[in-house]
């Protein structure tokens, strides 16, 4: 059988992108803004100048230092099963917080503090789901000197699964590895990689005093990091789609190359998220054609270089769920599959990658589900062809007893599962979001984090110490 795929690039093309990207890495460089990070990388061989802070980095050590980076990515849920990412095996990555949540009954409204358990408590309910993504976001109950500690302690509580981040600040990076050492406790990041990491250049060719001291800091505990850029076609890179993907790649080249000097073997992957800007509305287009076609064709290009990569699926502009955002969510999720991403980060993520909803994550779980079932294909052996059977029926009878249909009712030929409405009372009558909705409900209601009592007591101590007002 063989597994459906696509490319967006041929050979040539993509051999040019990367020898120019290498290029730009060794002419143009990135400005690294932290003194620090700019010693190091001068001592390892790369070219710094002072005055403007610009460090260029010649393609031999760049090529050297990504050799370094692991081809598979092994992470860890918190209770103990392994993640490969790469290699054909990936981590699915569902959301809990953005600037918007979109709520079924009341609309898009500010983050509260209860959604943080909510969405934990889903992404860690679903099937495919194995890391959850929290990201430093206030609520509108919480005071925000509170906010980080009291969010990241519900969180905690409420998921089993591995996490990631991005943090906000030092201060919120130090809290992170302080409460997740609570669940790890005499073990370290190395021995289990319970948790990953973002630290990006900001589009173009920028390494903040900030994001040095982070990726220093991530390096030094041995986290699992992603790195990359966010370009925005049209507004921080070129307008065109190729001339984008090429300083996004020279990006990543230059970001992933500089942790391997900081920490050599450091688990990595290619992380950016491609956009296009809409230059008729003055803003940034997450769900349009031209977004996704640049995320399958990055994840081809970083696969060229050996790196495990992720990609965004769900991306969908609509601040509701109507059909344009199903509509461009199926594509994106069915893309970042056929592209082979080996993290397929988002599911969740509705209004120009600024909301969550939550009927949406499951949503996106059953498009994953789907888009799985599509690259697997059509299975052609002796047994499928099913010859005797159909010579038999031919001369009388049917297919629907036959010893050969029950026995492939639950190999996963047929894809019945979901949110999808399959026949059945409720296919006419219960729309597919009304379906989501109430296994959203039930989830919430009934699933039960496995996070022993001495953990969230623990944790509790901890976010309390920091300022927040838990249980």
């Amino acid at each position: 059988m063989a597994e459906i795929r696509f490319t967006i690039l041929s050979e040539p093309e993509k051999r040019r992108i990367i020898d120019e990207a290498f290029g730009l890495v060794a002419t143009v460089g990135v400005k690294v803004e932290g003194d620090s990070l700019r010693d190091k990388l001068r001592r390892a061989g790369a070219r710094a100048d002072e005055p403007s802070g610009r460090v260029t980095m010649p393609r031999e050590m760049a090529e050297e230092h990504l050799a370094q980076v692991p081809r598979v990515c092994r992470l860890e849920t918190i209770d103990g099963r392994a993640i490969r990412c790469g290699d054909g095996d990936r981590r699915r990555v569902s959301l809990v917080l953005d600037p918007v949540i979109v709520d079924h009954a009341e609309g898009p409204r500010a983050p509260r503090l209860s959604d943080v358990a909510a969405h934990a408590r889903i992404g860690d309910a679903l099937p495919l789901v194995n890391t959850i993504y929290k990201m430093d976001q206030g609520v509108s109950d919480v005071p925000i000197d509170r906010v980080n500690a009291t969010t990241l302690y519900e969180f905690l509580c409420n998921t089993t699964q591995c996490v990631t981040g991005n943090p906000a600040d030092m201060d919120s990076a130090r809290l992170w590895v302080e409460m997740l050492q609570v669940i790890l406790g005499a073990d370290d990041f190395r021995a289990r990689p319970i948790a990953s990491f973002g630290s990006h250049v900001t589009s173009p060719f920028r390494l903040g005093a900030l994001e040095c001291e982070l990726l220093e800091f991530l390096a030094a505990q041995w986290l699992p990091t992603s790195g990359g850029a966010c370009p925005m076609a049209g507004a921080t890179s070129p307008f065109t789609l190729a001339g984008t993907l090429l300083q996004c790649l020279a990006e990543t080249i230059f970001h992933i190359a500089t942790a391997q000097v900081l920490q050599p073997g450091l688990p990595m992957m290619a992380g950016s998220s491609v956009f296009a800007f809409n230059m008729r509305a003055g803003d940034v287009t997450a769900g349009g054609v031209e977004t996704t076609l640049m995320d399958a064709a990055y994840i081809e290009l970083c696969h060229e270089l050996g790196l495990p990569t992720s990609g965004c699926i769900g991306f969908a502009d609509p601040p509701a769920l109507d059909v344009q955002l199903g509509a461009e969510a199926a594509i994106a999720s069915l893309a970042m599959v056929l592209a082979r991403a080996d993290s397929l980060n988002g599911l969740g993520t509705i209004g120009n990658a600024a909301g969550v909803s939550p009927e949406k994550i499951v949503i996106d779980h059953d498009l994953l589900e789907m888009a799985g079932r599509f690259r697997q294909g059509v299975r052609v052996d002796d047994e499928t062809l099913a010859l005797d059977a159909i010579r038999q029926v031919a001369q009388g009878g049917d297919f629907m007893a036959r010893a050969e249909t029950i026995a492939q009712l639950r190999t996963g030929e047929h894809y019945y599962g979901g949110s999808f409405g399959r026949g059945g009372p409720d296919h006419f009558s219960k729309p597919m979001l009304e379906r989501a909705h109430e296994r959203v409900l039930e989830i919430i209601e009934t699933h039960e984090p496995a996070v022993p009592d001495k953990t969230r007591q623990e944790l509790a101590r901890l976010a309390r110490k920091h300022g927040a007002q838990v249980g």
